[in-house]
């Protein structure tokens, strides 16, 4: 792109397309309020929204159609609902960026510069996935990073509950995943690993994907700049008490899924190679004890 200044033509950058998927089902108060805060909170002059509906009623369509339009989104109903990652999938399929943002329905942007931070950390050698600062609505952190206490063989988001500006977590570092609900992720490498594994309906797909980008030379990485609050599990429910029976299901089979994919026979999981020669150098900083950071977390998305 060239423009003439004072007789002389000069080239004129223009920002890489970025394609926003949001994945929706049975909701339309929070896609309204995510889109809005969207549209008010970000500055990148070449922007895509595609909107993918997970086969909820027609009167929750009808009602996305009306909202989709409003925001000039490109909107795909589905007739059924197959779960998060055909749905991702599908919306990447229809996007034309050469980065692509997957974003919760339940994510509200509240910093200007967000997508700007992660597409400037995705631009740096191999990085090929990058995660985001998330906050709970009172500004604590909901994630940094996930992160696995072998003593404890527990899984984690780093620095959760920690206040929303805990210095360790306004870092940009390597780590081995971050989650899927707000995720930049270069074209080239989405197109490489296939998109999100199908066989997972509604959680540990995004970890998966985080720990096949680094099988297949890719490094991911977690940008504190960019920052978001997410209402987290404001559509699936947080415990088992308040989720939907079926959700609640496919999340204990993508749990057992991923257990049989990335876990060993002594029930510890198997870091990809390119991984494991790094991990001891990128232990956080305020995080004590021996630790690994983890290939996923017992989370809602």
């Amino acid at each position: 792109m060239y423009k003439m200044l004072f007789g002389v033509k000069s080239l004129v950058f223009k920002p890489a397309l970025v394609s926003v998927v949001i994945p929706t089902v049975r909701q339309t108060a929070l896609v309204e309020r995510c889109l809005t805060s969207l549209k008010n909170h970000t500055v990148w002059p070449n922007l895509e929204v595609v909107l993918v509906d997970d086969g909820s009623s027609p009167e929750v369509q009808a009602r996305l159609t009306e909202i989709a339009a409003a925001h000039g989104c490109q909107l795909i109903l589905k007739p059924d609902n197959t779960g998060f990652a055909k749905t991702v999938n599908i919306g990447t399929q229809k996007a034309r960026g050469a980065y692509l943002v997957l974003v919760n329905n339940d994510i509200i942007f509240i910093d200007r510069h967000w997508l700007r931070a992660l597409v400037t950390e995705a631009s740096r050698g191999r990085n090929g996935v990058v995660g985001a600062r998330l906050l709970y609505p009172d500004r604590r952190i909901q994630h940094a990073g996930v992160y696995y206490l072998p003593e404890a063989r527990c899984f984690d988001h780093l620095y959760r509950h920690k206040p929303g500006s805990f210095p360790p977590a306004l870092q940009t570092r390597e780590v081995l995943a971050v989650t899927g609900a707000l995720m930049l992720v270069r074209r080239e490498t989405w197109d490489k690993l296939g998109g999100m594994a199908e066989e997972f309906f509604v959680a540990y797909e995004d970890v998966d994907f985080c720990l096949r980008a680094w099988q297949n030379g890719w490094r991911v990485a977690y940008c504190g700049k960019s920052v978001a609050i997410h209402t987290e599990g404001a559509t699936r429910g947080t415990t088992p008490q308040n989720k939907d029976g079926e959700w609640y299901r496919r999340e204990l089979e993508g749990w057992a899924l991923f257990q049989a994919k990335w876990f060993g026979p002594g029930g510890e999981p198997i870091f990809p190679y390119r991984f494991r020669g790094r991990s001891q150098r990128l232990t956080p900083p305020g995080v004590t004890g021996q630790w690994f950071s983890c290939p996923t977390g017992y989370y809602a998305e």
